[in-house]
């Protein structure tokens, strides 16, 4: 059973991500809330106004994988100096666009991995990336190498078209020089699969 708080006065009870179980007041109209799933920071609209347009989310709930930082970058008064400096470079990382949109100052690809695989994949607009592997542990991969599906420019949107081939392990781990780890397929000379094929013992 889930454990219940009282919250503190002005707390929202609802949130984007479900029922609010638990809250923190930073200052008034400044929220951090958890809910079973999921949290983030909350915040009126006299505060949210105060966010560059670059990076202002409408409503004022920023989530706290990847937006958390948002405000509390740009209220450094209400955290931790340590805390303002990571949102600082976690901004710089994730949001890098809006960075250098509000900024203008160039973000460089070794403090944005988010920025080096987003220019990596438009270099390989045409091209086929993985977005799944198997190693041969699968009955359809043979010992030594790994089978992959991929669609062009690696997207996972419903109904794009995968393709599927065998790529030798030791080759496959060179993606590791890569952006994200991005592999890129090459038709002419990666082996097509099929996933549904068990390999002959």
């Amino acid at each position: 059973m889930t454990k219940r708080y009282s919250l503190p006065e002005g707390c929202p009870k609802h949130s984007p991500w479900g029922a609010v179980d638990h809250g923190v007041r930073y200052a008034e109209g400044v929220f951090f809330v958890s809910t079973p799933s999921h949290g983030g920071f909350k915040l009126e609209a006299k505060h949210n106004i105060q966010i560059p347009a670059a990076f202002r989310r409408e409503g004022g709930w920023y989530e706290e994988d990847c937006e958390a930082a948002i405000p509390m970058f740009f209220m450094p008064l209400l955290f931790k100096p340590e805390q303002a400096h990571e949102a600082r470079r976690s901004l710089r990382c994730w949001h890098w666009q809006a960075w250098e949109a509000h900024f203008g100052e160039i973000v460089p690809l070794d403090e944005s991995l988010c920025k080096a695989q987003a220019l990596f994949i438009q270099e390989h607009a045409k091209d086929l990336l993985v977005v799944s592997a198997s190693g041969d542990w699968h009955r359809g991969v043979p010992k030594g190498m790994v089978g992959v599906s991929a669609t062009i420019r690696g997207s996972r949107e419903s109904g794009t078209k995968q393709q599927h081939f065998l790529v030798s392990k030791a080759e496959y781990d060179t993606r590791a020089n890569n952006p994200g780890g991005i592999f890129v397929i090459d038709p002419s000379r990666h082996q097509t699969w099929n996933p549904a094929e068990e390999v002959a013992s």
